[in-house]
């Protein structure tokens, strides 16, 4: 009787009639549990997934080696990885998804190492930001350099590179005092800083007016201690800053001294010497107040017949001026900087962060 019932579900099921296919073989896998032909009629009967997969499972714990049943059990999970429904639903109880604790533990330990990693990128983001800006750290030279050294006067600070030297002055004819910095041969620079009336006059000689208080200490001891190419270091990583209150009228002058610079010795090619020269404006931020910076960069080729060079046939030397101003209190204060430089503008970054380091008082 229990034959006639498995054959009955099949020609049932052949012939359309597949809830009354479902019913026998209902009974017939209740009468049979352990026959595996029960269970495979069951799966290819009913068309509910869950069903089926039970059928399978059923079939295979009898016959682990039908390989018809799991070909059919694997397609069927593999749906049901697409299925919106079956991932999400917590009442199939019978899904092995479902019900599979390292799926669920996998995308935990995903959304946590994730939720680590930002909260990681957040808190290195608020310390870079912290020491670049309080600390005047330049980040292990991702920023530019560490501005550890500080001058300060009674009207304002500022702080200028760890390897570079730096004091305060006074001009001779008026009671103010500037900040100075520099690389290198501090001295003579702030001796000629402090020999003159003003900042302007000071500014204008280091902008070309009169450079032999500088050059002649660059020369002199390029020919007695240093070699071609620690002189041609030298020529690309010098830097002097002055930094002090001008009146306008002085302002004015010191922008028209850059001005007519640039303009007379833009193209200028001659015995060798080849000169090329730009002009860049932005808005900056000088102790807080709104202020502008001005690039002036000169660029000097030269040629190993106009002077002495024994590895190359050419030097370039660029030269840069980094002039900003502000006003704060009703007084205007300008910072300017000359650079020797590698290339063009390769000091700027460091021009900007001495500049964003101005503290008023």
């Amino acid at each position: 009787m229990t034959e006639e019932l498995l054959l009955k579900s099949v020609q049932m099921a052949k012939d359309g009639q597949q809830k009354q296919a479902r019913q026998l073989v209902d009974e017939y896998t209740q009468q049979n549990p352990f026959d595996a032909r029960g269970w495979w009629v069951m799966a290819n009967i009913v068309t509910d997934p869950d069903a089926k997969r039970t059928a399978l499972i059923h079939l295979l714990e009898l016959k682990p080696d039908n390989a018809k049943a799991r070909a059919m059990l694997e397609e069927l999970e593999v749906e049901s990885v697409f299925s919106l429904g079956a991932l999400t639903s917590a009442n199939q109880t019978s899904h092995p998804f479902a019900q599979n604790p390292k799926i669920r533990i996998r995308t935990a330990n995903i959304l946590l190492v994730g939720g680590a990693l930002i909260l990681v990128a957040i808190l290195l983001l608020g310390a870079g930001w912290y020491t670049y800006t309080y600390q005047h750290s330049g980040l292990f030279g991702l920023f530019g350099p560490d501005l550890s050294n500080e001058a300060t006067t009674d009207q304002y600070s500022m702080r200028y590179p760890e390897d570079w030297e730096g004091r305060v002055v006074s001009f001779q004819t008026q009671n103010q005092k500037g900040v100075v910095a520099a690389s290198d041969r501090l001295d003579p620079i702030a001796q000629m800083v402090e020999s003159q009336p003003s900042a302007d006059t000071a500014i204008n000689v280091l902008t070309g007016g009169n450079l032999d208080s500088l050059n002649i200490d660059v020369s002199n001891e390029s020919e007695t201690s240093l070699s071609s190419d620690d002189f041609e270091e030298r020529l690309h990583s010098f830097g002097a800053v002055i930094f002090a209150p001008v009146s306008q009228g002085h302002l004015a002058q010191i922008q028209l001294q850059l001005d007519n610079t640039i303009q007379t010795q833009d193209g200028f090619d001659l015995f060798g010497f080849r000169i090329n020269a730009n002009t860049e404006t932005e808005d900056i931020k000088i102790g807080g107040e709104n202020g502008k910076l001005t690039l002036f960069h000169l660029s000097v080729q030269i040629q190993k017949n106009s002077m002495e060079l024994s590895s190359t046939d050419s030097i370039e030397i660029n030269i840069s001026y980094y002039l900003a101003s502000t006003q704060h209190h009703g007084q205007t204060y300008v910072f300017f900087m000359v650079a020797f430089e590698e290339s063009p503008g390769s000091q700027a970054r460091t021009a900007r962060r001495i500049i964003h380091s101005i503290r008023f008082e």
